[in-house]
């Protein structure tokens, strides 16, 4: 039995549908998975696969459905459709998406982080230690989990290194204005902000040079 769900490249939630052949389905994701492709690149040809057999379904037209034993050919006629290209921006608008919001929201959090920390060592709290915590504490959640979000969509395009290193630097150098620099000057969001306006640029290229 054919299960998308095994396949952590492909986007969540896409089902094959009923009636379709799921032998055919077997062979073509054994021969995406085994290929020296970028996540996104597998992603978006087993995408675009799934979705050609749920519009057919729907269309009641899912037995016209025929593909090719050579699967490089294959794919190479799928890559040239309008079909394939309207998935295709539609795939990169998404995660652009998701990885600019992400990164919005680590930038907002981090910095709730930062000061967090810095009440923390001088015991000097916006309100007190308590409420202070608990908005630390959802700030912390939502600060791992948009970070997680954002590395999945950065690890379809490109290897993580260099994005791991912008980070890294950019909270060592916030931890190092906030001993440095008096209370009353805070520069982690300034930082943050500019970690994350360079990883979108670096993003965007990676995302424009998926074929």
């Amino acid at each position: 039995m054919f299960d998308p769900s095994q396949y952590k490249w492909l986007d969540q939630g896409i089902t094959i549908p009923e009636g379709a052949n799921e032998q055919e389905a077997i062979a073509l994701f054994k021969f995406i998975d085994n290929k020296d492709w970028t996540r996104a690149k597998k992603n978006l040809v087993g995408r675009y696969y799934l979705e050609q057999l749920h519009k057919l379904k729907a269309e009641n037209r899912l037995d016209s459905w025929k593909m090719s034993n050579d699967l490089n050919k294959e794919v190479r006629s799928w890559q040239r459709s309008n079909a394939f290209k309207k998935v295709k921006n539609m795939t990169i608008t998404q995660d652009r998406n998701k990885f600019l919001i992400s990164g919005m929201m680590i930038v907002m959090t981090g910095t709730i982080l930062m000061y967090f920390l810095s009440a923390l060592i001088s015991q000097s709290f916006v309100i007190m230690f308590s409420i202070d915590l608990i908005v630390a504490s959802v700030a912390f959640v939502l600060f791992v989990r948009n970070m997680a979000l954002k590395y999945k969509m950065i690890n379809r395009y490109v290897k993580k290194n260099v994005y791991v290193e912008m980070d890294v630097l950019g909270v060592i150098l916030c931890i190092c204005f906030k001993m440095i620099l008096p209370k009353f000057l805070d520069l982690s969001l300034v930082l943050l902000f500019i970690v994350h306006f360079l990883q979108k640029k670096r993003f965007e290229k990676a995302l424009s040079s998926i074929e």
